[in-house]
């Protein structure tokens, strides 16, 4: 039931967003340099990525297994597969471009704020 609940909230699609996010750059860059080895390259770090993500799932499924009853994940379940959970998935998504602007505008200053504190530090 908790996978159930994580494949309809979008948690299992954002995983494979972010991995992807993370991974794109590295074979766009090979492309240019040895694209040959591209290919290859980013099968390998997809499977090798899928054994992370089966750990992360794992574990938050198991953390949603002690804070969650059967019951009350059968009724996220039901809410996610509603016309508006649906409707919340696509919205709430860093898939969704507006909403990723939206944290990407307020991300960046406390990035460089974060950066500028860390140089006082050392």
């Amino acid at each position: 039931m908790a996978r159930e609940f994580l494949v309809l909230n979008g948690t299992v699609g954002n995983m494979d967003y972010t991995i992807s996010q993370m991974v794109q750059p590295m074979v766009a860059r090979l492309k240019q340099t040895e694209p040959d080895k591209a290919a290859a390259f980013e099968r390998n770090v997809i499977d090798a990525t899928a054994k992370f993500k089966s750990a992360w799932l794992v574990e938050v499924e198991t953390y949603l297994a002690k804070s969650f009853t059967e019951k009350e994940l059968t009724e996220l379940c039901d809410f996610y597969r509603s016309a508006i959970g649906q409707k919340m998935t696509t919205i709430v998504s860093p898939q969704n471009k507006e909403f990723a602007a939206i944290g990407q505008k307020h991300l960046m200053p406390i990035m460089a704020f974060l950066a500028m504190t860390a140089d006082g530090i050392r």
